[in-house]
This record gives C-alpha cells, sequence and structure tokens, in this order.
C-alpha cells in the first residue's frame, strides 16, 4: 500500500489528476507489459502491429475534420482503459493512392 492507495479495489481514477481532465503517469510500479525476463512476449508484436496499421491508413486516406466542423472532445472515460468520447471524422481516399489503384488496373 506504500505505492498504491488500497491496491486491491479496482480505481482507474487513481490515474487521471484531481480535476480528472487529464491522464497522470503512473510510477514505475505500474508497467503493463511487465519487464524484465518476464515482460510480455508480444509487447513488440502488438506496438509493430499498431504502427504497421496507422502506417496503412495514413497512406491511403486522409482524415478531415467532419463539415460541421466540430473537433472531438479529447476529455474520457475512466474506464479499464481510457476513452475518448465517440466522434465524427471525414475519410477520403487520397487521390494519388487511387490512381495508383488505376494504373495498376490497367
Amino acid at each position: 500500500e506504500k505505492e498504491w492507495y488500497r491496491p486491491d479495489q479496482f480505481m482507474p481514477e487513481r490515474f487521471l489528476d484531481p480535476t480528472r481532465s487529464q491522464l497522470i503517469s503512473p510510477s514505475l510500479s505500474y508497467l503493463p507489459f511487465g519487464a524484465g525476463p518476464r515482460s510480455c512476449l508480444g509487447e513488440s508484436l502488438a506496438r509493430q502491429e499498431v504502427f504497421l496499421f496507422m502506417a496503412w491508413l495514413l497512406q491511403r486516406f486522409d482524415l478531415e475534420v467532419p463539415d460541421d466542423g466540430q473537433l472531438p472532445h479529447l476529455e474520457g472515460n475512466p474506464t479499464v482503459v481510457f476513452l475518448i468520447a465517440p466522434f465524427k471524422v471525414k475519410v477520403k481516399v487520397r487521390q494519388a493512392w487511387r490512381e495508383a489503384q488505376d494504373e495498376g488496373s490497367t
């Protein structure tokens, strides 16, 4: 209990500042993938998959503010993971990607 207040209870709000407006960095005792020789074998794979998916997405699509011009609220809900409220985004196929696909099909 020297590191966490009531460590045996589920309290996701412990990762929010007192105003609940932003995440705080937990101490080094919090390691979601573990550390050392017993660390999660899938951590590097998970990070690579996220990187490759984001690269694939941003290579093919432009992400724009929707027509109503409303930006997302970055205040989230403190649950098991920090959830941002749903928001709209306009997704357009990049012109260069579309042209490359058209050239490849002919």
